[in-house]
């Protein structure tokens, strides 16, 4: 193999298992519903979460309500708290005032 066709499966494996792992959060997480996981997840990767000044917990820890400016209320993600994250991409607003009473 050459080493341009190394490099690309070395990329293409790293993909695969970042997004692998990013979706077994959504899976084994029960705080919010699995599809409330994934709209988080899929508005993390659309808005560059990476490279946010503050990204705690998001997709690391298994309880949505312990991901930086997440909040809870009844067993749903119903805030977000992002300001002065540096994010980019998709259009970011708050969606309501922070609570956190997600089942623990």
């Amino acid at each position: 193999m050459t080493l341009r066709r190394l490099m690309l499966l070395g990329i293409a494996l790293a993909a695969l298992t970042s997004c692998r792992a990013s979706t077994d959060v959504c899976v084994r997480q029960r705080s919010v519903p699995s599809s409330e996981c994934d709209a988080l997840r899929a508005f993390y990767e659309s808005t560059g979460g990476p490279g946010w000044k503050d990204q705690r917990g998001w997709l690391q820890s298994e309880q949505v309500y312990d991901w930086h400016g997440v909040g809870c209320t009844d067993g749903h993600a119903t805030a977000s708290s992002l300001n002065y994250n540096e994010l980019a991409g998709v259009g970011y607003r708050p969606l309501s005032a922070s609570s956190r009473s997600c089942v623990r």
